[in-house]
């Protein structure tokens, strides 16, 4: 899987950039995603895996704030979809030709 500098998601386009740090506050933050500005930061610096699984699991905040599904454990649902959306990517490379 290669990560796009621009992806479209629901008709919006968001810009795709790497940075360290992510943002100016101190935690643990390793992507964000600004629906308002159309980008989405990454963590540069990570390793190959864990920055795939970072992009997908912004990704699906995406799609999440575009259809309006916003639960109180949103962050837990995107973790866990993230991890297994990578593990069925990484699995099935051939789909993805």
């Amino acid at each position: 899987m290669r990560i796009p500098k621009k992806i479209q998601v629901g008709g919006i386009v968001y810009d795709i950039e790497f940075k360290k740090p992510v943002c100016e506050v101190e935690d643990s933050r390793d992507g964000l995603i600004f629906p308002d500005k159309q980008k989405m930061v990454i963590e540069s610096g990570m390793g190959e895996d864990y920055t795939k699984y970072v992009f997908l699991h912004e990704l699906l905040h995406a799609m999440f704030y575009q259809i309006g599904f916003c639960p109180d454990e949103e962050e837990d649902i995107v973790t866990k979809l993230a991890h297994k959306l990578l593990q069925v990517i990484k699995d099935n490379p051939d789909m993805w030709k």
